[in-house]
């Protein structure tokens, strides 16, 4: 479309140009054209030819200006469906009323001009959330929007996450690297011409959208919703204060919820007055007399023989408690009270349902409910959970909406709103609270998928970090450091929140030196990671740092463990890594021989670890020019691993792919480029066309087809630099290598360095196919 406009502004140019230069020569020299002597004429031509020139020369200058760099950098996968939409917008509440606010913000987002930032702010309960939803959809359903991404602002991380899946949603490709495809997506709204809509709902502290607001507004807006108003938050944005009720929306309300006529409008004005006009309060009352069939007047007076404390949630409080109360009553199995303490351990945003009905969850609840019904049935099962996620809904107590996908299976997510869970958490006894906390922990552990965990990671991670939050101490049961906080920390290195895996990493392993002791084992595994994290992070000591922690954990775990502890060995395993990876590949290989003696010692030749530093060794000895040595190594590392683990295991390919290239360098590159080609289709075939290591394998393979003479090596190249883009973004390491090695194919750029030196360089970006992110260090 873009060609063709300019393409036509081209000819309409040269249309105007000779109209009006002719119309000028008519009226300058009558006689060639109009009446003789017409000087009507001759007035009427000057001033078509004139008008006719001035548009010639806008559209001239419209075709010879430099196509704008949007253009340039605008990704766009083929077949997505416009209009889009990246994250979860939260369902309309049953109890949802319409306010004044709703319109004015759908009214300037309707605007062509000027896009801006909007914060909506307020107090808890005031329906924030709801109002940004009404507008997200309004926008959605009218057309005034491309693109509509929802994310959950609670955390940095969080928001990173959220940026991240959006990215990979409009590229239809996983970036692996969730720092990297978040500053995909904020270039992208910067260069697209697309209308756009981000939602950043409840934001806890303005610092965490530091760096990360989408830039410039040019084609979208951006909403913020937050119960904090701080200067530095407000500053060149819109500032939109949201409050509670006006009397007149109250009393609407009351009466629309409850069903009632104008006869009653009194008792409902009171009702709402007493409420303080809160939403949240109201819907909490009106939920409760709908369920019980009570008046308006009856549950005035229900709410005064409770009294409403010094919280500052009062209100709240005393409908929610009021509400829970009716919840247990309606509720023979008495799980009312267990599910909402379970859920008051997460994150507001929603759980999902199989974490509530997974064993753990439900050993818990069996455990928690009050006598009577434990004796009536000592077990509970998931339709009983659902009855009373059911019975919570209609009290107004927590929401229930599809989310989505968890695990390749449709998901639900349970939320309760923030208000609630605080107080719900306040009534609790402090063996009440741990009781929960550590059954929260188990529960998400459970329903944690093994390997890459994508979506379901982000979700869990969230409720992972409120829970380390909410419940602090208390998960730190039976001396050793909680599963899953390990777990945790290892999906965000594995979503690529690389400063986030840093920073957590950091404050976990002074967690766990404070409750558990300098010299237990889980407090060294814990600097294990985050020595491991170091590598990770930016800057060119990244792994001097990474070296520098692990030889301390190196002589802590000498002195502690012995010299042939399994954990011992692995941090050498690591050291010899790093040292590899810091340039000294001779080094690194005398390093992993002496681990793989000790390892065969301690734990058998066919050991897991003992394999693992093989591959290492075979790699190493191949940088350190000693290819002969490298494929004994790896061949023998291939045949042990396929016998074991499979021929499509993850590391089987990997060992696949090494042997492959290193076979190459003793001087088959046909035989090897067949090799790795076929190594690569199974790095397509298992992980997928958008995996790093299936993108760096075609780019090792061309670069192999390359030493052969193959003339197509760099049409592959090309290729895969428009897929780097699209997957990965135009700056990161892989993509720039690729972009070297394009140069030099084409002689564009000197002649290419002799095969086998690594076409990507293993301390940088991602871990390449033809290497392996060593274990995960033991807790």
């Amino acid at each position: 479309m873009t060609v063709r406009r300019r393409r036509m502004s081209g000819w309409f140019a040269v249309v105007l140009l000779g109209g009006g230069a002719a119309a000028l020569l008519a009226a300058a020299l009558p006689g060639l054209g109009g009446p003789a002597g017409g000087k009507p004429a001759s007035v009427v031509g000057a001033v078509v030819g004139a008008v006719g020139l001035g548009l010639a020369v806008f559209a001239l200058v419209a075709r010879l200006r430099p196509e704008p760099a949007r253009r340039l950098v605008r990704v766009e996968p083929p077949g997505i469906a416009w209009p889009h939409g990246a994250g979860i917008v939260p369902r309309a509440a049953s109890c949802f009323r319409h306010r004044a606010v709703t319109d004015q913000l759908v009214r300037r987002i309707r605007q062509p001009l000027p896009r801006r930032a909007y914060v909506l702010h307020g107090a808890a309960g005031v329906g924030k959330t709801q109002v940004a939803a009404a507008v997200a959809r309004r926008a959605r359903d009218a057309g005034d929007v491309d693109l509509l991404v929802w994310i959950n602002a609670t955390t940095r991380e969080g928001i990173v996450a959220g940026y991240a899946a959006a990215a990979d949603d409009l590229t239809g490709a996983p970036g692996h690297d969730a720092d990297r495809s978040a500053a995909r997506l904020l270039a992208w709204l910067d260069a697209t011409d697309r209308r756009w809509l981000v939602i950043l709902d409840d934001l806890t502290d303005p610092a965490d959208l530091r760096g990360l607001w989408p830039p410039g507004h040019r084609h979208g807006d951006v909403l913020v919703t937050t119960r904090v108003r701080r200067p530095e938050l407000l500053r060149g944005r819109v500032d939109v204060p949201l409050g509670v009720f006006e009397a007149e929306e109250a009393t609407g309300y009351v009466l629309d919820r409850l069903g009632l006529g104008f006869a009653e409008r009194g008792e409902a004005a009171a009702l709402a007055a007493e409420l303080d006009r809160l939403p949240l309060a109201l819907s909490h009352a009106t939920a409760y007399i709908s369920d019980n069939e009570l008046t308006c007047a009856e549950y005035r007076r229900l709410r005064a023989e409770r009294p409403p404390g010094d919280d500052p949630g009062a209100t709240v409080a005393t409908t929610a408690r009021l509400g829970l109360a009716g919840a247990d009553r309606s509720l023979a199995s008495g799980l009312a009270g267990p599910v909402v303490a379970l859920l008051s351990m997460y994150d507001p945003s929603g759980v999902p349902t199989c974490v509530l009905t997974g064993e753990p969850a439900l050993a818990y609840l069996a455990a928690a409910r009050p006598a009577p019904a434990r004796a009536a049935d000592p077990a509970v099962a998931p339709a009983a959970v659902a009855r009373a996620i059911a019975c919570l809904r209609r009290y107004q107590l927590a929401g229930h909406y599809a989310a989505g996908l968890y695990g390749g299976r449709p998901v639900h997510l349970v939320k309760t709103h923030g208000l609630v869970q605080r107080l719900v958490r306040q009534d609790l006894t402090p063996g009440e609270r741990v009781a929960a906390a550590r059954a929260a922990a188990a529960a998400l552990l459970a329903a944690w998928p093994d390997g890459e965990d994508g979506a379901a990671g982000r979700v869990l991670r969230t409720h992972a970090l409120a829970l380390l939050t909410r419940a602090g101490d208390a998960l730190w049961a039976g001396h050793r450091v909680p599963p899953v906080l390990l777990r945790c920390g290892r999906s965000l290195g594995a979503a690529g929140l690389t400063v986030a895996a840093a920073a957590y990493w950091e404050g976990l392993a002074a967690t766990a030196a404070r409750l558990l002791g300098a010299d237990h084992r889980g407090t060294l595994a814990v600097r294990g990671h985050l020595a491991w994290s170091r590598l990770g992070g930016a800057g060119p000591d990244r792994i001097g740092r990474a070296t520098a922690e692990l030889a301390r954990l190196l002589a802590d775990r000498t002195r502690l463990l012995g010299a042939g502890h399994r954990d011992t060995l692995l941090t050498r395993h690591h050291l010899a890594y790093c040292r590899g990876l810091g340039g000294d590949a001779a080094g690194a290989a005398e390093e992993f021989r002496a681990v793989l003696a000790d390892r065969q010692r301690a734990l058998g030749d066919t050991h897991p670890d003992t394999l693992t530093t093989r591959h290492q060794l075979g790699r190493w000895l191949g940088r350190a020019d000693r290819p002969d040595e490298a494929v004994a190594h790896l061949a023998t590392v291939l045949g042990q691993r396929h016998r074991i683990l499979g021929r499509d295991h993850p590391e089987t390919l990997l060992s696949a792919a090494n042997l492959a290239w290193w076979r190459g360098a003793r001087g088959d590159l046909v035989a090897a480029s067949q090799a790795y080609g076929g190594v690569v289709a199974d790095f397509e075939r298992v992980l997928g066309p958008t995996h790093p290591r299936t993108l760096r394998g075609r780019g090792n393979l061309a670069y192999l087809r390359h030493g052969t003479g193959y003339p197509g090596a760099a049409d592959d190249l090309r290729a895969l630099v428009a897929d780097l883009v699209r997957v990965l973004g135009a700056d990161h390491p892989d993509t720039a290598a690729t972009r070297r090695a394009l140069a030099c194919v084409t002689g564009r750029r000197g002649s290419c360095p002799a095969y086998p030196t690594p076409l990507y360089d293993p301390a940088a970006g991602l871990s390449p196919p033809d290497d392996e992110p060593p274990p995960t260090p033991s807790s």
